[in-house]
């Protein structure tokens, strides 16, 4: 179920981030708020949206267990590329939201996002590098489930866009419930691997 989840999760990161990608080259597949971003600040746009694609390949990449057991190297490797990424993207989204004129409602969830994402990527990075991989493993869930905040917004905003639910009214919600819903489940996702070792130490112990 565990390896299940792994796969979905990349295999959903990969849609989003073709998709993201393959839309700065196709203009007619831009939605107004993509158009928006890439038209006020170009590079920082460019930047935000590039960089943020490569950062949910990469991340989808950190979580398989195998790379880190069989290729200890690769796994350290694309861990640099994963924070210089998330970093590069995090300055593109801090230039355009100082710039862009999105209601305050969904521009408040994203600044939030802009801060927290970097801040818990290099919080986590150099834990790795001291050999502390019980809060480098937490932090860098919580840092790779703001990168996914892009694959929850998404949903959220399609579901309800389906439901009939204004642009204007689904938005703010969609970018409040991407960013809040992803750090909830990494906070139960860690919750319960915790709970689970501690369980099989003990029964070990017996």
């Amino acid at each position: 179920m565990k390896s299940v989840s792994k796969v979905v999760i990349l295999l959903f990161a990969i849609g989003i981030a073709g998709v993201a990608l393959l839309s700065i080259f196709k203009p007619e597949m831009q939605s107004p708020i993509f158009a928006r971003l890439l038209s006020v600040v170009p590079w920082a746009g460019y930047t935000h949206i590039v960089c943020g694609s490569l950062a949910l390949l990469l991340g989808g990449i950190q979580l398989s267990s195998r790379i880190r057991r069989k290729n200890l190297e690769l796994h350290k490797l694309t861990g640099k590329a994963y924070v210089a990424c998330v970093l590069a993207s995090s300055i593109g989204a801090i230039v355009s939201l100082s710039f862009t004129s999105s209601p305050w409602a969904a521009k408040s969830a994203f600044w939030l996002l802009a801060i927290c994402w970097p801040t818990a990527t290099l919080m986590g990075y150099p834990r790795g590098m001291k050999f502390d991989f019980a809060w480098h493993g937490k932090l860098m869930t919580y840092s790779y489930a703001m990168t996914c905040a892009a694959i929850s917004l998404r949903i959220l905003l399609g579901i309800q866009m389906g439901m009939g639910v204004g642009f204007s009214t689904a938005y703010p919600i969609a970018a409040w419930g991407g960013f809040l819903i992803n750090v909830a489940i990494a906070f139960v996702a860690l919750r319960f691997i915790s709970r689970r070792s501690k369980s099989i130490s003990s029964g070990s112990a017996v």
